[in-house]
């Protein structure tokens, strides 16, 4: 997500009438900041020119702004003007007052420290518990402000606030989900579906399960993230830039660790899932950026809702445009979905029996829309477990289990390291979002190979889309066996689950 620059222009006046404004489109919240700034000099003993001409103008002036987070550059600047302060041009402020004065947390402060660098800002001046969230952008000196006096007399030189500059192995949170238990090794049988969930891991596959209620599907979805690399340092960045401008980095907390794993209710909003409003804030599709997005009882969602994802599933991004502006959210996710065969669960089941009549089985499956469903990858049936298979409950070996785990974790590490490693000079680095030019370097296949997916085309009536994926699939399973051609087999296997059975 990119930030634009705001500068705070304060002009104090003897002439003319006594007044405060403050200009450059600014929005509820920063036009209620005059009272705010107004009791905070008032309650510190500070001098406000009360008596005085106070323009305030925010630059650009033709930019809406918004966020309580200019009361602290206001007032630095009704200081500097009230007292004659010169602090440096080199130096950033952000944050917001309380009655008394006392600077509170703020969201996006972590997108500051991060302009400041690039920049080549020398210091920023945050809240006190916006320090560690602003250390994980760079080594850059940030000072945590307790209150509008204690930054008062910093700036004149008579006491000094101490300044925290980023250690080399400070800045992450430390909450590893790996850690935890897997549930991947608590599945009992289901080998079909944790293979796709493996090949859908190693190479960024949308994934669908279909399948009878109880048979494990949102386990399965869930076992995901804790199969999920962990992320680079660009990718940490990026998502720390998402959650910061959301404020959903708690205070004292830092970079973004895990890759995010959303899940919805299927009543979320348009604008709840990819974002909007009169001036736009990012939707679960941008939180889920560089993490799952899983969409449980995907068929209960609404069509319009569903339909909006077509764009970030192809581009890796949702472009939302208002009032003349177009406003680009990140979302390169893994669409992960669970569904049931018909409204009541029970279609095609081995016991018992469907009660749905086939127009309801009709219009519960149309409200995937074809264009939508060829967006997916990988579609798995899950089928229900006899009562020998819940038997070996009892008797699974939790270590042999724990070896198992371990086992995809580490083929799929690999496979992902030599995705890395071939995407190296390219824009993306994982096999599902291989362009024209890199399929034909990356995807060579032989004679039989391209006369199979030829019948298959044919025979299934596969789009040329379902073509490119099957490719792409193919070549996930050619590097989770170590193999570096795409052999026969492992297009038969991407095949496999391309087929939709229902």
């Amino acid at each position: 997500m990119d930030i634009s620059k705001v500068e705070v222009e304060v002009s104090t006046s003897s002439r003319g009438l006594p007044c405060f404004d403050i200009v450059g489109l600014p929005a509820k919240t920063i036009a209620e900041s005059k009272h705010r700034i107004k009791m905070s000099f008032n309650n510190l003993g500070l001098n406000f020119p009360s008596r005085k001409r106070v323009i305030v103008n925010l630059a650009p002036a033709d930019v809406q702004k918004t966020g309580s987070f200019y009361d602290l550059p206001i007032a630095v600047g009704i200081l500097c003007a009230q007292y004659n302060i010169q602090p440096s041009e080199k130096a950033m402020f952000f944050g917001e007052l309380s009655l008394n004065g006392h600077v509170k947390h703020v969201n996006g402060s972590f997108l500051l420290a991060d302009y400041a660098r690039e920049n080549s800002y020398t210091s920023i001046f945050v809240p006190k518990e916006c320090v560690q969230e602003s250390l994980g952008a760079a080594k850059i000196k940030v000072f945590g402000v307790n209150d509008l006096l204690q930054l008062y007399y910093h700036l004149k030189g008579e006491i000094d606030i101490e300044a925290s500059i980023r250690e080399k192995n400070n800045a992450v949170n430390k909450a590893n989900t790996r850690q935890n238990r897997n549930p991947f090794s608590d599945i009992i049988g289901q080998e079909n579906a944790k293979r796709a969930i493996e090949i859908s891991v190693a190479g960024r596959h949308n994934i669908i399960f279909t399948g009878p209620p109880g048979t494990g599907k949102s386990m399965l979805a869930k076992s995901v993230k804790y199969l999920l690399p962990k992320m680079e340092k660009d990718e940490s960045v990026e998502v720390t830039k998402i959650y910061s401008s959301l404020g959903k980095i708690p205070p004292s907390g830092s970079l973004v660790e895990d890759r995010p794993y959303r899940s919805p209710h299927h009543t979320v909003s348009y604008i709840g899932l990819v974002g909007g409003g009169a001036i736009p804030v990012p939707g679960e599709i941008t939180l889920a950026h560089r993490g799952v997005l899983f969409l449980d009882e995907i068929n209960e969602f609404s069509r319009m809702v569903l339909e909006s994802l077509r764009q970030p599933l192809e581009e890796g991004n949702v472009c939302i445009v208002r009032n003349k502006r177009r406003y680009i959210f990140p979302a390169d996710f893994i669409l992960v979905a669970a569904r049931n065969p018909c409204p009541c669960g029970y279609y095609g089941h081995y016991n018992n029996k469907c009660e749905c009549t086939p127009r309801a089985i009709e219009n519960y499956k149309s409200r995937l829309s074809g264009p939508l469903l060829d967006r997916i990858d990988l579609y798995v049936d899950v089928i229900p477990l006899t009562s020998n298979q819940m038997e070996t409950l009892y008797s699974v070996n939790r270590e042999d289990s724990g070896n198992i785990v371990q086992e995809v974790c580490e083929r799929i590490s690999r496979a992902v390291s030599l995705q890395k490693e071939r995407f190296k000079n390219d824009k993306y680095n994982c096999n599902s979002k291989m362009d024209a030019t890199s399929i034909r370097k990356y995807c060579v296949i032989s004679r039989e190979g391209i006369q199979i997916l030829s019948q298959a085309m044919t025979k299934f009536c596969l789009s040329a889309r379902s073509y490119i994926k099957l490719l792409r699939v193919s070549r996930t399973i050619a590097d989770l066996a170590g193999s570096e051609n795409i052999e026969d087999s492992h297009i038969a296997e991407a095949l496999h689950y391309r087929i939709r059975s229902s």
